[in-house]
């Protein structure tokens, strides 16, 4: 049995709310028995232009005694920082191969974490380079090996006007990877503030809930034009269970 716990969007700003949402979904995660096989932070960690380094340190200083850590970055996170603290450098120090992209969680089971974070100077699409080298990692793990891909922005639309325009387009190769290797179980992502599932070439794709706010159906948005997210909703995660090979998503509402 593996538990991969995700949390996204957490958007730190040195205010005392967004502290301790966070703290509390940190609680929760840290009270699992049995433990979590790995915590995987899907970016937007700080509030742009808000946030700070020391934002970062906490984060990690107060999950990695709960669960080794995968990070990836967001849009809004500062890269410099978020690099410093994370060393989001293919996470060299949990890799099993020093340069390697895949990160093992469990016995024939990986994360391939992809950065997403430049994707908006690039028209929102994502580079291809990296992707091309985790397929050829991914084809050499053997036939039974499991693998997780994730990344801040989802790599398709999920049926929202506004957050459509800022998922993944030109995202052929991986597209590819996803559809041809049946090593790869599914995709993880966060940006949306919003947990929903849907499919992504022909395999499940989840979009975590944020721990800072929730956001607005397009249903909601006509009329009186409320704003876009909700701050008073509680934080959220999803927890992602590997079983049988198969991918079991489930979000936690932080009480």
């Amino acid at each position: 049995m593996v538990w991969v716990a995700q949390i996204t969007d957490v958007h730190l700003d040195g205010s005392d709310g967004a502290r301790e949402r966070f703290e509390r979904v940190a609680d929760w995660m840290g009270a699992l028995r049995p433990g979590l096989a790995a915590i995987l932070l899907t970016g937007d960690l700080v509030e742009e232009g808000a946030g700070t380094q020391e934002d970062y340190r906490l984060i990690r200083d107060r999950l990695a005694p709960i669960a080794p850590l995968i990070a990836v970055p967001g849009n809004a996170d500062d890269l410099d920082a978020f690099d410093t603290i994370f060393g989001w450098d293919r996470n060299p120090s949990q890799a099993s191969t020093p340069g390697t992209w895949l990160v093992p969680v469990a016995d024939r089971v990986w994360i391939a974490p992809l950065d997403s974070s430049d994707c908006e100077e690039n028209g929102w699409s994502l580079d291809q380079e990296p992707v091309a080298e985790v397929t050829s990692e991914i084809a050499a793990l053997p036939p039974d090996a499991r693998v997780l891909v994730a990344l801040h922005h989802p790599p398709t639309t999920i049926g929202h006007a506004i957050m459509d325009q800022m998922c993944l387009r030109e995202v052929g190769a991986l597209e590819d990877l996803v559809r041809n290797d049946p090593r790869v179980i599914g995709v993880v992502a966060g940006h949306i503030h919003a947990g929903l599932m849907t499919s992504f070439a022909g395999k499940p794709l989840v979009v975590g809930p944020a721990v800072q706010s929730g956001l607005r159906l397009d249903a909601e948005l006509s009329g009186a034009q409320p704003e876009l997210l909700l701050g008073d909703v509680p934080p959220m995660l999803a927890v992602h269970r590997i079983l049988d090979g198969r991918l079991i998503s489930w979000f936690r509402v932080i009480v």
